[in-house]
């Protein structure tokens, strides 16, 4: 009987394990499944391998490898655990996300409410999105057939005095992805006779080099200074055989236009490996380094059609110095003995275009309050909350300013400790976390004020002490706010970085109905 009953409490924890081994199974595959369908290029209307797009009114777009939106103007994106964090002038927020084949959400970490919707036909084109917070915004997509490029947006928003506009699309340019580059926009419907006009929008792409069905990548290397130049001159009889081959064995992929001072980057794409190489780079441009040296040659092995082909890259950074129709550098390669000159290709350089930008800054640390509904009636609370959000290690309150909402009653709600979370941009962690929270309860309908909460703190975190030049420091115990201890090992004495800081909310309004 013992036994019996052993081998099925056995039986039991074999399958418990089994079911939670499942679970997390799904988990991990819903999880992967959400970041598999996140690809923010097709949000915009672009295909292939686009790492950025730059428009003709300044807009900037940057996207990571896998397509997802790492920067747009002066706001930065990160993505963990099925959320996207967006940094804009110091302020972390947060977002879940939800996709599915033809949707795609975002709900506000904060409030829980839906603040951007998108959502697509069957054939991947995006018919509708949605901006769920002030002001709202509705833009409508229309397409002509099997098109895939929308020849009709409607755009209805809070603030548009008619209460839509129409924007009509021809396509006037495209590049060999399929995405366009310049098309003529035609606006109608508003009011203000400025907004009913025609013009010309244009965009620039750049794209990730990397082929799609690369199977390996390794890096050979041609030594530029080791060549005989003997080797590489040739006479007027020949050049044009030397053209002719260059413009079979090598390929030079390049933008079409850039701006003065902007840095681009061309590829030579060679068929065979070459012996001898060399490059002239003119004064009109200036050359930038891949690490210590001026060039990267990398090796691609590919598979095409069923056949493993070898491609070999010559890369080079460079910067324009000036504008015009500019002849690029050209590449002198042997291969076999025979000696190939890449066809002369030129590219458009023009000015910098002078676009007033947000300052993008890392701060030290930022007071932000947030409600969590927009909207109440007679008889509803909404809470308002507090968070911080700094890259120093401890904070340390001195004073916070509360002032006083009319309308309103506020009542605290005990924070037990902040529970401290790390987001990570280009190489800078914040700590995000929340400080304070109120339940208002409004006494009468109409609009509400939550002026600026004023916060006074001293910041505190480990550095390395100049004075010392050996010695280890090692410190312990450093317990603040984030509720952690911090371990600083260097190959100086540490020292204790302090300082103050003042720090204020921006202003809130709550609309209360009857």
């Amino acid at each position: 009987m013992k036994r019996q009953i052993f081998t099925a409490l056995r039986l039991v924890c074999f399958l418990s394990g089994l079911l939670l081994s499942l679970c997390m199974q799904s988990a991990n595959a819903s999880q992967s499944n959400i970041f598999d369908k996140i690809d923010d290029r097709k949000m915009y209307g672009l295909t292939g391998k686009v790492v950025e797009a730059r428009y003709s009114d300044g807009t900037l777009m940057k996207f990571d490898k896998t397509g997802k939106l790492i920067r747009l103007n002066g706001k930065k994106f990160a993505y963990q655990d099925s959320c996207k964090y967006m940094l804009e002038q110091g302020i972390v927020t947060a977002a879940k996300l939800e996709c599915s084949e033809t949707m795609r959400r975002e709900i506000s970490c904060d409030t829980g409410s839906n603040t951007e919707e998108y959502i697509f036909d069957a054939e991947g084109r995006l018919q509708e999105y949605l901006v769920h917070s002030y002001p709202f915004c509705k833009h409508q997509y229309f397409y002509q057939g099997t098109e895939k490029w929308p020849c009709k947006e409607i755009s209805h928003c809070d603030t548009i005095p008619s209460g839509a506009l129409t924007y009509y699309y021809i396509y006037l340019e495209t590049d060999e992805a399929g995405n366009w580059l310049q098309r003529s926009v035609k606006v109608s419907g508003g009011k203000d006779i400025s907004i009913n006009r025609m013009y010309v929008e244009t965009r620039r792409l750049k794209y990730d080099l990397a082929p799609v069905n690369l199977i390996a990548s390794v890096k050979g290397e041609v030594k530029f200074g080791s060549y005989d130049p003997d080797r590489l001159n040739i006479n007027k009889q020949d050049k044009q055989a030397a053209y002719d081959r260059g413009k079979e064995n090598i390929e030079l992929s390049v933008p079409k236009k850039v701006e003065v001072g902007e840095e681009f980057e061309i590829v030579f794409d060679m068929k065979r490996r070459p012996k001898d190489v060399g490059v002239n780079i003119t004064e009109q441009f200036e050359p930038l380094n891949y690490g210590s040296q001026s060039y990267e040659f990398r090796t691609n092995t590919l598979l095409v059609a069923g056949d493993t082909v070898t491609q070999y890259q010559l890369l080079f950074k460079l910067k324009a110095k000036q504008k015009g129709n500019l002849e690029l550098p050209s590449l002198k390669a042997r291969f076999g003995g025979k000696l190939n000159i890449s066809a002369p290709l030129n590219i458009v350089v023009v000015n910098a275009q002078s676009v007033l930008a947000k300052k993008d800054y890392n701060p030290v640390v930022r007071l932000v309050a947030t409600l969590n509904k927009d909207t109440v009636r007679m008889g509803e609370s909404a809470f308002l909350s507090l968070k911080l959000c700094t890259t120093y290690t401890k904070v340390t309150s001195v004073r916070l300013s509360q002032p006083k909402v009319s309308s309103c009653t506020v009542m605290e709600i005990p924070v037990d400790s902040i529970i401290w979370k790390p987001v990570s941009f280009e190489d800078v962690t914040y700590h995000v976390g929340e400080y304070k929270k109120f339940q208002l309860t409004p006494m009468k309908a109409g609009k509400v004020e939550i002026p600026h909460f004023w916060y006074d703190c001293t910041l505190s975190r480990w550095g390395a002490n100049p004075k010392f030049a050996n010695g280890i420091g090692n410190a312990h115990g450093l317990l603040g706010v984030i509720g952690a201890a911090v371990t600083v090992v260097s190959t100086s004495p540490v020292r204790l970085e302090k300082r103050n800081e003042s720090v204020h909310t921006d202003p809130l309004y709550l609309e209360v109905l009857p």
